[in-house]
């Protein structure tokens, strides 16, 4: 019989948040980012459903666009900038780990 021991800091919490994902090598050559959304996720990481290839160790930055409707009833948006690396790779996406860097400011719609 085997035991599995929680080694998560952080509590985590099931939270469906649209993201964008990029590789912090390519943010200053490329344009490319991964459309994304979360379904886990904690003050140190989350995870990132994305069938983009992220291999473990890649660094990123990540997008989170939380609805101000949800926190304050504005009708607004603001966007959560963090950056981490990849800690483990699924089939469906990507465990991140946030480093302690972030930013918090006003957001214009996902699309654009």
């Amino acid at each position: 019989m085997t035991s599995s021991v929680e080694q998560r800091r952080m509590e985590r919490f099931s939270l469906e948040l649209p993201a964008r994902l990029q590789r912090i090598e390519e943010a200053v050559t490329s344009p490319g980012r991964y459309d994304s959304y979360s379904i886990d996720i904690s003050a140190c990481g989350g995870f990132f459903v994305t069938d983009s290839h992220l291999p473990v160790g890649t660094e990123v930055a990540i997008d989170l666009f939380i609805p101000l409707e949800t926190l304050k009833k504005t009708g607004g948006k603001t966007k959560i900038r963090v950056s981490g690396f990849v800690v483990r790779t699924a089939a469906n996406g990507v465990a991140v780990s946030f480093d302690e860097q972030y930013q918090i400011f006003p957001s214009p719609p996902l699309d654009n």
